[in-house]
């Protein structure tokens, strides 16, 4: 895999990541209502993995 394709596939686990965070109450998968710590978490790993794709995007054009 070249460095776009690990930035672009980091990109799309983070976005996933901040998907299922975001609708685990509706998904049937949270724990309870109400946003837990658990989906802060795994919203928070989600931002910055896709952040970190952007960055590994933008440091592959230079």
């Amino acid at each position: 895999m070249n460095t776009k394709s690990v930035g672009y596939a980091a990109i799309a686990v983070g976005v996933l990541a901040v998907l299922v965070a975001v609708l685990a109450d509706p998904l049937g998968v949270g724990g309870y209502e109400g946003f837990g710590w658990k989906q802060g978490v795994l919203l928070g790993v989600g931002v910055l993995v896709a952040l970190g794709g952007v960055g590994v995007i933008y440091r592959s054009r230079r």
